[in-house]
């Protein structure tokens, strides 16, 4: 209920700056609380990054039920850190530095609906791309093909999908990024079908939301919005390295064999 008073009291760190916000709330269950402290929290954090010119980003957020005790976390996992083992690339084909540029420009952003807007611009750019180049094909009577774009149905399938598209990864897939990724409405789905379906909906809806109409319509700062970018985030990452890898087998990962 937007009449609903919650309070929050913020934490320093041990140089003093805000560490931590704790409240508490009466919830149905952990997504109605997240919900509930999220639509509390967030304007008033970006009041803060507004009014002091300074990000304010969210690393994690712990629920705990205060009758069971029990615990649900969400966290945003660091990168890893590579040796700058790389094939030499000395002359990269003008189209791929594009993209590479807009993949950094993801990686270095820290909110999550922006990197979605990247990646879904890289993926909509590249369907673009292979548009005009089998017009060219074919008005040359030749044949334009690209390798099928299938999300992995199992996780056996998935292990070995992952290994052609990151040089740096864990020793291990754990079961946390399987099921993140192996979700019910993109496994075994061609890529055309997840795009129509998925994406692209959330893409308008997130639009709308910045581009459309003289007047904002709709607050970014809504939790059901950062859910459905949060949960679909690491499949349209995987989905554009893995096109970019097809498109420019040359310039991007050409050291990693695919799957056979």
């Amino acid at each position: 209920m937007e009449s609903e008073r919650l309070l929050f009291i913020g934490y320093p760190d041990a140089s003093g700056f805000l560490s931590h916000l704790v409240g508490r709330c009466q919830a149905r269950d952990f997504q109605d609380a997240y919900r509930k402290a999220f639509r509390a929290v967030a304007p008033i954090l970006s009041n803060w990054s507004l009014q002091l010119d300074i990000p304010v980003f969210v690393y994690q957020v712990d629920l705990t039920e205060m009758a069971s005790g029990t615990k649900r976390m969400t966290f945003n996992r660091p990168f890893q850190t590579s040796p700058l083992a790389l094939p030499s690339n000395a002359a990269l084909n003008p189209d791929f530095r594009g993209y590479a540029a807009l993949y950094r420009e993801a990686l270095n952003s820290n909110s999550l609906v922006y990197q979605f807007l990247c990646y879904f611009k890289i993926m909509e750019s590249v369907r673009k791309r292979r548009e005009r180049l089998g017009g060219e094909a074919r008005a040359r009577g030749e044949t334009f093909l690209r390798p099928p774009e299938v999300f992995p149905a199992a996780a056996g399938e998935l292990t070995v999908w992952l290994n052609a598209l990151f040089t740096v990864r864990p020793p291990v897939w754990d079961e946390m990024v399987m099921e993140s990724l192996l979700l019910p409405e993109v496994a075994g789905k061609k890529f055309g079908t997840i795009i129509e379906r998925e994406l692209i909906p959330l893409r308008t809806s997130i639009a709308h939301a910045l581009f459309e109409g003289a007047e904002l319509s709709l607050s970014v700062d809504v939790a059901e919005t950062h859910e459905k970018v949060n949960r679909v985030l690491p499949v349209i990452k995987c989905m554009v390295r893995r096109m970019l890898k097809n498109e420019f087998p040359s310039e991007f990962l050409p050291h990693l064999p695919n799957p056979s």
